[in-house]
């Protein structure tokens, strides 16, 4: 699939949820680095957005993911 943006590493053991048409992608490890950073992917536009957030949990790797509310999941 072909996509726009800024896309995440390559990376195992990430976290990933689905909410109102984004994936939202979280940390995960290359074997050498443990990630601690945010991407959503629009899969309507085909678009990867790094997510800019104000706190961040530490690196960590096959951890869960949950979306919470109404339109959790919804594409």
């Amino acid at each position: 699939v072909h996509t726009v943006g800024t896309a995440p590493s390559p990376r195992w053991g990430h976290s990933a949820c689905v909410v109102n048409g984004r994936m939202y992608l979280f940390g995960g490890c290359d074997g050498n680095v443990s990630y601690s950073n945010l991407y959503a992917y629009c899969f309507v536009a085909r678009t990867w957005e790094f997510v800019q957030v104000s706190t961040c949990p530490a690196p960590r790797y096959f951890a869960t993911m949950s979306p919470l509310g109404d339109d959790a999941g919804s594409l």
